[in-house]
């Protein structure tokens, strides 16, 4: 198993040493274990190698790329896979995995739009300022929920 292998490399010191390599030669280390395809090799590099240029392509970021950017639409092998992400680390840089969360994100959901997919930080940015907004005023209801039960406690101590 992919676990086995890992211990025999090394175990956490030898994951841990990938970090020091570049995504491509990490990639291909990680691609080397039993039942580890691209897509997971990219999401452990992004997630947990501090390689946030790594792009985890499967089929949902297939559609994207197809649906919004006109991507060629084929079957999605080794090859596209290292395609499209290039493709995307050309459009969103050195954060181009993360970006792709949103798209993925977006498409799974069925709350993609192509403003998102076009500029998937500048969603980010816009929702986080609707969730700010909106976190503000939940607390201030909150306040006021405080302030009320406040009020009422008093009441009950005076025995009104």
């Amino acid at each position: 198993s992919a676990l086995t292998e890992v211990h025999e490399r090394g175990g956490v010191d030898w994951l841990m040493g990938l970090r020091e390599r570049s995504l491509s030669e990490a990639r291909m280390e990680l691609c080397s274990l039993a039942g580890v395809g691209p897509k997971v090799a990219s999401c452990v590099c992004l997630m947990s190698l501090d390689k946030h240029d790594a792009v985890p392509i499967d089929t949902h970021i297939h559609q994207v790329a197809i649906k919004f950017y006109k991507q060629p639409k084929r079957s999605l092998t080794p090859a596209l896979h290292d395609q499209l992400e290039k493709f995307f680390q050309e459009l969103h840089g050195d954060y181009a995995g993360w970006a792709q969360l949103y798209l993925f994100y977006s498409n799974v959901t069925n709350k993609g739009s192509h403003a998102a997919a076009v500029n998937p930080a500048k969603a980010v940015a816009e929702k986080s300022s609707v969730k700010e907004t909106n976190n503000k005023e939940n607390n201030g209801r909150k306040s006021k929920a405080k302030e009320n039960n406040e009020r009422m406690g008093k009441r009950r101590k005076s025995g009104r």
